[in-house]
């Protein structure tokens, strides 16, 4: 299993309208798949959120409660990033 990643490389804090995609974080999620250059909306189940760009391409992992809103989760949440082809240079 991968290391969890500092939060400065992980990407940055976006808008909820730029998010592509809405992830409901309820007592049974253990851990949540995306990729790279992904803006994900995170709702957790006392409604306190947090939209993210992932926009570093490689592949890591991070906790979740490093980029929630203080008292946002009650448990431990992993974020594994994927690398995103799409983003792949083709010559």
């Amino acid at each position: 299993m991968a290391s969890p990643t500092p939060v400065a490389l992980t990407g940055d804090a976006a808008p909820s309208s730029y998010a592509t995609r809405t992830v409901n974080i309820d007592p049974n999620t253990k851990y949540v798949n995306v990729k790279g250059h992904d803006v994900v909306q995170f709702v957790a189940a006392n409604g306190k959120s947090v939209t993210w760009n992932f926009d570093n391409p490689a592949t890591y992992a991070m906790k979740l409660s490093t980029i929630m809103p203080a008292g946002g989760l009650d448990h431990e949440v992993m974020v594994y990033v994927d690398h995103n082809m799409l983003y792949d240079k083709h010559e």
